[in-house]
Parts: C-alpha cells; structure tokens; sequence
C-alpha cells in the first residue's frame, strides 16, 4: 500500500501532504524539472481543496 494518494495526501494523517517525486534525476541542470514537479502538486492539492468539504 502506497503512503499517499493520487491527491498527494498521507494516509492516516489529516491535513498533512507530500510532494510528487522525480522517478530519475536529470544529469543536466535540475531547476527546471523542480519547478514543473512543484507547480504540477500545487495544481493537484488547489484542484483538491476545492473538492474538499470545509471543516
């Protein structure tokens, strides 16, 4: 069983996200994958709060 789900939410803790990760490091320059990695979890957990019931 995976720690997260397809929302980036840890299973079993409330309120608590991680990141996706990169499957396999460029051997170049790796700012731009990071930045494409963080913006495409920031749409994820934006897309994800709004589905989410308030508390």
């Amino acid at each position: 069983m995976a720690v997260g789900d397809h929302d980036l939410r840890v299973r079993g803790l409330q309120g608590l996200r991680i990141p996706s990760r990169m499957l396999a490091v460029a051997s170049t320059e790796t700012d731009t994958p990071t930045i494409m990695v963080a913006e495409k979890d920031a749409a994820i957990m934006r897309g994800a709060a709004r589905q989410e019931p308030a508390a």
